[in-house]
């Protein structure tokens, strides 16, 4: 029982030395013994942290989304045929190597890979895959179909 006494008025000892003044507490107010000052440094240490972490990632959000896009648009005529494959391969999803067929040879070649991409990840998400097997998927296929493996996950 002495040593709960002892420990608790060191609790409020370390309260009053953090410059919260005794006679502020409520009355007959007696804290946990388990705050102590390396709990209370432990705390404020986490709260930084979290609180640079949150600053960080903030600025790195702001400055991307502050950059101006260095992708190229596409040009409007294959734009065009990407939003009817895109159209298409969602109304009927199963046709989808049909429409990759009739579709591609209206684009150049440099466009045909992500157009067969678009046609088979957009069929996929309409037969109710998620989105990452969808792309997994439309990776498959375009490999199965050019004979090249997938490009890796780090690119």
């Amino acid at each position: 029982m002495a040593v709960t006494a002892l420990v608790s008025s060191m609790a409020v000892d370390h309260i009053a030395a953090f410059g919260v003044p005794l006679d502020l507490l409520p009355y007959g107010w007696d804290p946990p013994p388990q705050i102590t000052i390396p709990v209370l440094l432990m705390i404020g240490a986490t709260i930084v942290l979290m609180w640079h972490s949150f600053r960080v990632m903030d600025s790195k959000l702001s400055r991307y989304a502050s950059t101006p896009r260095t992708q190229a648009q596409l040009p409007p005529e294959v734009k065009a045929v990407y939003d009817e494959a895109r159209a298409r391969a969602t109304r009927e999803p199963v046709d989808a190597p049909k429409i990759a067929q009739e579709l591609g040879p209206q684009v150049p070649d440099r466009y045909r890979g992500n157009l067969v991409r678009l046609i088979y990840f957009s069929a996929g998400c309409a037969q109710g895959m998620d989105p990452r097997d969808a792309v997994h998927y439309a990776e498959r296929t375009v490999s199965g179909l050019t004979g090249q493996p997938p490009p890796s996950s780090s690119e």
